[in-house]
């Protein structure tokens, strides 16, 4: 178990097939994010390499997003937040969310679409 004083060794790589890259508001949130030190109900926060964008818990606790800082607006989000890892399989399933399966994504017409291209690992 850590402690919340002690910085997570979490590292996440987040990878987008060519399509989504096209439609997603940002296709930049692909990429290598690090723990920084700081936490989000209970769970790690992570800093995308290129500084511009935050993976971390929702405020509700609900699931895992990608925003442009934590609080602000989403580009990517899971289902659901079962563990310490966004990389958990658990993590794309919401039975919340009409039996979400896979991590969804705000796409350039600003909805949100659900997909199988999406790699959180």
């Amino acid at each position: 178990m850590i402690g919340l004083s002690e910085k997570p060794k979490c590292e996440v790589t987040i990878s987008l097939v060519q399509d989504i890259g096209k439609d997603v508001d940002d296709p930049g949130v692909a990429g290598v994010y690090r723990a920084e030190g700081s936490y989000c109900k209970g769970r790690p926060v992570l800093q995308h390499q290129g500084g511009h964008f935050m993976l971390s818990v929702d405020v509700e606790g609900r699931g895992w997003k990608v925003e442009s800082g934590v609080g602000g607006d989403w580009y990517l989000r899971s289902g659901s937040a079962p563990s310490h890892c966004p990389a958990h399989p658990r993590a794309a399933r919401s039975e919340r969310q009409g039996g979400q399966t896979h991590w969804r994504y705000l796409n350039k017409q600003g909805g949100n679409t659900e997909s199988r291209g999406i790699s959180v690992q």
